[in-house]
């Protein structure tokens, strides 16, 4: 007996659907900070510094 793989066959997710009353997810949201900014928060964690920096949850 042999498996045999078939990529249709696949389980694929369903695509979410974009309703006009989505709330944009945290994680998606596109910042643009300067290097001189975050240079100052290097010797922070990551985590640490998303929080002073008001990027995170």
């Amino acid at each position: 007996m042999t498996a045999t793989f078939s990529p249709n066959d696949s389980r694929k997710r369903s695509s979410p659907t974009a309703g006009t009353n989505a709330k944009q997810r945290k994680s998606r949201r596109k910042f643009d900070l300067p290097y001189e900014l975050l240079s100052q928060y290097f010797h922070m964690s990551q985590k640490e510094a998303a929080k002073c920096l008001k990027v995170s949850v």
